[in-house]
């Protein structure tokens, strides 16, 4: 999946901050792989005080998605989906809900 399929705008990412210097709003910055930026890829998303919330979503340079799923104020939430060649080809295999990790069987 191309980034030209997801809903969207850019031109909307103004990777604002509020007065406490607190992240707000849509943002598109550097992917962020633990201890490194993997060059040329980016994620977009929203701020909510500071803590991503929402559905994120992490392409590589020529657009194309890596990874998708939601943060809940900051921790992963729900099911990730990891995509390669644009298709996917996983998810996540434990669901993480609250910051815990629950297997499935």
């Amino acid at each position: 999946m191309k980034l030209e399929m997801f809903d969207l705008d850019l031109s909307k990412c103004e990777n604002r901050m509020d007065s406490l210097r607190r992240r707000q709003g849509l943002w598109k910055e550097e992917y962020m792989n633990y201890t490194f930026i993997a060059d040329d890829t980016f994620s977009i998303g929203m701020y909510v005080d500071d803590y991503r919330h929402g559905l994120w979503h992490h392409f590589d340079a020529s657009g194309n998605i890596l990874r998708s799923g939601n943060y809940n104020h900051g921790i992963l939430h729900g099911k990730w989906s990891y995509f390669e060649d644009n298709e996917r080809f996983c998810f996540l295999d434990k669901e993480v809900l609250e910051g815990e990790s629950i297997d499935f069987e």
